[in-house]
C-alpha cells in the first residue's frame, strides 16, 4: 500500500494513495506568483517533484475601430483580446513608449484627432505580479475629408443621356466609388439613396448611360465616396435626351 499527501494550497491529488503499481494525479492551480515547487513525500522515502514556472507573459491582439483599416471618426473602439495571461493594467501609447498605467479595459474609446493620415496605436499589457507583455500594435487611418469632385458633362443622345465625370481626388483613403442620382421635379440636394432620389449608376466608372423613354428634363448629382464613408457634395448637371 503506498499513500500520498499535499500540505501547500496549489497542488491537489486527486488520487494520492492505493496499493502496487498505481497512477497518482496530480491537480494544480493557475499560476500568479512566480516560478513555485513542493516535494509530494511518499512511503519508503519515494519523493516526488512537483516544479511549476512563472505565470507566461500577457499576450494578445488589439483592433482598432472593429478591424476597419480608415475610420472618418476621431473617437474610435479600442478592443484587446487576450491569449495568455491575466492582465490587470494597461498602457495605451501612440508613441513607441510607455508612459502610464491604467486598470485593463477589454474594450474602450481611444482618441485619434488630428489631422488626416495614419495613426498608430501601441497597447502594453501587465498582470499581478507585474510581468509586462510586448507592445500590441495596430493602425488605422483618419480620414475626415470628403473626396474633391471633378469636372462633368451631359451629352444629350437619342432615348438616353450619356454622363461622363472626371476622377474625384481624394489622397488620404482614396475613392470607394461613385454614385450618380437624379430627380425630375429639381437638382438632388445630395447623393444619399432616401427613397426620393433615384439611383442611376453606382460604381468605379467615370460615365453612365441613363436610358428613358421621354425628352422630359432630369436634373442630376455626381458624387464620390471615399474608404472612410465621406461622401462629396458632388456636381450637377441637367439635360433630357433628344
Amino acid at each position: 500500500e503506498w499513500a500520498f499527501e499535499s500540505r501547500v494550497d496549489w497542488l491537489t491529488l486527486e488520487v494520492g494513495q492505493g496499493s502496487g503499481p498505481g497512477v497518482m494525479r496530480v491537480s494544480v492551480s493557475p499560476n500568479v506568483r512566480g516560478k513555485r515547487g513542493a516535494l509530494l513525500f511518499g512511503p519508503d522515502g519515494v519523493e516526488v517533484g512537483v516544479v511549476q514556472q512563472e505565470a507566461a507573459l500577457p499576450q494578445g491582439e488589439l483592433i482598432l475601430s472593429y478591424g476597419d483599416h480608415t475610420t472618418r471618426r476621431d473617437v474610435v473602439t479600442m478592443k484587446v483580446e487576450v491569449t495568455q495571461g491575466e492582465p490587470t493594467e494597461m498602457c495605451v501609447s501612440t508613441g513607441v513608449r510607455c508612459e502610464a498605467w491604467r486598470p485593463f479595459e477589454a474594450l474602450s474609446l481611444m482618441d485619434i484627432s488630428g489631422e488626416d493620415g495614419w495613426r498608430f496605436v501601441r497597447v502594453w499589457l501587465r498582470d499581478a505580479r507585474r510581468q509586462t507583455s510586448r507592445p500590441l500594435e495596430a493602425s488605422v487611418v483618419l480620414d475626415t475629408t470628403p473626396p474633391e469632385d471633378g469636372a462633368a458633362e451631359l451629352e444629350r443622345q437619342a432615348g438616353a443621356v450619356m454622363l461622363r465625370w472626371r476622377q474625384a481626388h481624394d489622397p488620404v483613403s482614396g475613392v470607394m466609388f461613385y454614385r450618380v442620382v437624379a430627380r425630375e421635379d429639381t437638382t438632388p440636394r445630395h447623393c444619399l439613396d432616401d427613397g426620393v432620389n433615384q439611383v442611376v449608376y453606382q460604381g468605379l466608372k467615370r460615365s453612365a448611360r441613363h436610358e428613358r423613354a421621354t425628352s422630359h428634363m432630369l436634373y442630376y448629382r455626381i458624387c464620390a465616396m471615399d474608404y472612410a464613408l465621406n461622401l462629396s457634395g458632388g456636381v450637377t448637371l441637367a439635360g433630357g435626351p433628344r
